[in-house]
Order: structure tokens, then C-alpha cells, then sequence
């Protein structure tokens, strides 16, 4: 027995290297048939059924099923493999007052919440939770509010935040800078220099108005999302904020973060700290983000943003990435820093192209896999901005993508579309 062990290492040394061989020879030992399950591994490699670099990759970091010749790893299986290297799986910490929790606090079964954001137009509530409906199947459980005018909280109020918590819907505040109170005020994302003056105070009055007014609508209908600079790991063209060194750029959250406390907003406020977590083109943006991390205090939710952009004429359109692909790194990475706090998507999208059917259909499978992930909001629209020209993320996109992201959800059994109690919850 002790030879065929020995030789069973050397096999997997050779393939996977001594650390790879060393987490496959531990989690096999001493299970019931498992010596003879990794000599499958190692026949598969080398029989070319497995790919080695997906087995090291998606197996033991992510979580993926993986199928082969003789042997199947089931994901139960591959998720203590992933618990070993990343930490226990678990529900993550309650969060205090009447902030919007992690699903399971909800009781709803599902444990990742679908939303929706359909960019910078200002639609009514009505409006986009019947568009949803029809282009999903089901009902949304969060909105991720966008525009130019309700990118301020005094906008979200405006458009009667009280109606979501009635509907169950939870309303993310996209708090960007507009401190114009509908008017075409200093904006933030887009006036070289603004974040600046931000950092310098010109704005504590404005911001400080905005907190009174978020308190008095949390103490009625409940908790909310509040992101605020997101994208920092982006270029500083798309927003004032973005490129900073780590140092000015936490100086602004926490800035803005003391201001509501001051204000007693922070009692319903959710704070998401929300990042470009995708792999686009030859960039691993996910390498960037930990360096604008603002500190457990100030952060509730952890994010990432995504998009697919093959097809487009720029460089970073010329590869199609599948959800797995774009956000493997960033998954693990927000699990291993801050498996405290629930992982919520606000931006996810998918330029129309041919595989856009299968894209939704491996998705769904793939947060399947994913138990940290929490929420997801499909950015549903025609759009483009910068270097980005002609994007269509829409969900209906075509009649066959439509199709298949209805069909992709029933099938489902993580997602969750629907009313979220969160406006009474203590």
C-alpha cells in the first residue's frame, strides 16, 4: 500500500506541482475509495480528460463541478476543498440596526437576491418592476438606482423610497455627488477636480442635508444600499475619484461615512464598497482592489462590477469571457479578505453576441457554486460610455437570450426573485 502511495504522489507531483499535490493527497486521505479516485485524476490529466489548469483552478479554487473519465468530484466535495484553502463557507455577520442583511437573515430559502439597473434613465418604479418582470420571469428583489437626478439620496427620496419597501423591493443609492437637488449641479463622476473639493469641504452642508433626509426615510421604510465612489480601480477619465492613492481615496469614504453617522443615517445606511472585480482584456482588475479597501467599520457589503464587452470595437472586446472567467479571481479574493461580509454584483453585463444564451445559462450554474455571493443586479440596457461604444446588456437583447435567462432562472437553486421583508426587520 505505501508503494502505491508513494507513487500516487510522485504522479501527482509531476502534474500539479508539491503544493497542488499536497491539497489533493489531503483531501483524499482517509476517504473511502479516495486513493484509488486520485489515481483517476491523475490518469485523466495525462490522458488529457481533465485539463490540469482547470482542475487546479475551477476544482480547488472555485468550487466548479468537475466531470471525467471514471471519476466525478462532486461540488459538495470540491467546496471543503475550497474551504480549506479560503475558510470556512458561513453566513455572514448580522449587521447592526436596521441595515439590509444577508438573505438568510430573510428566511427566503434561495440565498442570492436578483435586481436590476437600467443605467442613467430615470424610470418610474412601476415602470421598471413590470419591465423586469417580463424580461425575467420574476420579480426583482433589489434596484439599483443610477441616473443623473436620483444618483442623490434627495433623488431616491423624491421618487418615494417608501414604495419599494411596500413592494419589497430593496433600493441601492447610487451616492455619486449630484448635490444639486435636481438641478445640473456639480457632479462628481464627471467635473475634473470635484472629488477634490469634496475632500476640501465644500460639500459637508449639501451631504450633511442628504443624511438628515435618508435618516427620517429609514426610520418609516427600513434599511437601504448606499454605494458611493465606485469603480476606484478604474481610469481616473471615468470618474475624478478613480486611480487615487490609497491613502485620498479612503480619506473620501470615510469623510462621507461620518458625515451620515453624525446624522444618524448609518442605523439604515448599508455601505457597499464596490470595485471593478472583472477580467477584462489583458487586466486583471481584481489585482487592484484591495488597496482602496476603507476598513471593516466603514464597509457592510463587499462588491464587484463586471461586463462581458465581446464584440465591441475596442481591444478589451476582442475576447468572450464567461461569468466565471470575468470574476474567478475576484471571488476568491472578496471570499479570502472579507468572508464576513456578504459579495453583492451591482453591475453585471453581457454585450449581445451569438453565445449570450449559453453565457446566462452558465452563469446561473456557476453562482450555483458560488455560496458567497449574494446578490446580483443585471444591468439591463443599450448603452455606451468612454471607450465602450455600442454595448446592449439588455437581458432581452434578443428573443433567444430572453429566453434563456427565464429558463436559466427556474432552474436555478440559488437565485432569488422576489419581496424581501427587510422594511420591518430589527
Amino acid at each position: 500500500m505505501s508503494k502505491i502511495i508513494n507513487r500516487l504522489g510522485r504522479g501527482l507531483r509531476d502534474l500539479f506541482g508539491p503544493e497542488g499535490s499536497t491539497k489533493i493527497m489531503n483531501y483524499f486521505e482517509g476517504k473511502a475509495g479516495g486513493f484509488e479516485e486520485a489515481t483517476n485524476i491523475v490518469k485523466a490529466v495525462r490522458e488529457g480528460s481533465l485539463n490540469r489548469r482547470t482542475f487546479l483552478i475551477q476544482t480547488l479554487l472555485a468550487g466548479a463541478t468537475v466531470t471525467f473519465s471514471a471519476c466525478a468530484v462532486k461540488t459538495d466535495e470540491i467546496d471543503r476543498i475550497v474551504d480549506r484553502e479560503l475558510g470556512e463557507i458561513k453566513i455572514p455577520d448580522k449587521l447592526p440596526g436596521k441595515k439590509i442583511q444577508s438573505p438568510e437573515y430573510y428566511g427566503l430559502g434561495p440565498d442570492c437576491l436578483l435586481g436590476v439597473a437600467y443605467g442613467g434613465r430615470h424610470y418610474g418604479l412601476q415602470y421598471v418592476d413590470e419591465l423586469f418582470k417580463r424580461q425575467s420571469g420574476v420579480n426583482m428583489s433589489f434596484y439599483v438606482n443610477m441616473s443623473k437626478y436620483s444618483q442623490m439620496p434627495y433623488g431616491m427620496i423624491r421618487s418615494n423610497i417608501g414604495v419599494f419597501a411596500d413592494k419589497g423591493i430593496i433600493p441601492m443609492v447610487t451616492y455619486a455627488g449630484d448635490y444639486g437637488y435636481g438641478r445640473e449641479g456639480e457632479i462628481l463622476e464627471m467635473n475634473k477636480g470635484a472629488f477634490d473639493a469634496y475632500l476640501r469641504g465644500k460639500f459637508d452642508k449639501n451631504i450633511a442635508e442628504d443624511a438628515k433626509k435618508l435618516r427620517k426615510e429609514g426610520e418609516k421604510y427600513g434599511g437601504f444600499f448606499l454605494r458611493v465612489f465606485q469603480e476606484m480601480n478604474l481610469r481616473r477619465k471615468l470618474y475624478d475619484w478613480a486611480s487615487r492613492n490609497r491613502e485620498t481615496y479612503i480619506k473620501g469614504w470615510r469623510k462621507i461615512w461620518y458625515i451620515m453617522d453624525n446624522e444618524g443615517a448609518n442605523e439604515y445606511a448599508t455601505w457597499v464598497w464596490n470595485p471593478y472585480g472583472a477580467h477584462s482584456g489583458h487586466t486583471d482588475y481584481s489585482s487592484k482592489m484591495e488597496q482602496y479597501y476603507p476598513g471593516d467599520k466603514y464597509v457592510d457589503w463587499v462588491g464587484m462590477n463586471a461586463y462581458n464587452f465581446y464584440g465591441i470595437s475596442a481591444n478589451y472586446g476582442k475576447r468572450n469571457r464567461s461569468f466565471r472567467q470575468l470574476l474567478n479571481n475576484g471571488y476568491r479574493r472578496m471570499k479570502k479578505y472579507h468572508s464576513n461580509k456578504p459579495l453583492i454584483i451591482p453591475e453585471l453585463g453581457c454585450n449581445e453576441f451569438s453565445g449570450k444564451p449559453k453565457w446566462f445559462k452558465d452563469m446561473f450554474k456557476t453562482i450555483d457554486d458560488w455560496h458567497y455571493l449574494k446578490a446580483i443586479a443585471m444591468f439591463s440596457l443599450k448603452w455606451s460610455h468612454d471607450r465602450t461604444k455600442n454595448m446592449d446588456t439588455r437581458i432581452d437583447s434578443s428573443r433567444e437570450s430572453e429566453e434563456n435567462f427565464k429558463n436559466a432562472i427556474k432552474n436555478a437553486k440559488r437565485v432569488y426573485g422576489g419581496k424581501v421583508p427587510y422594511k420591518n426587520y430589527a
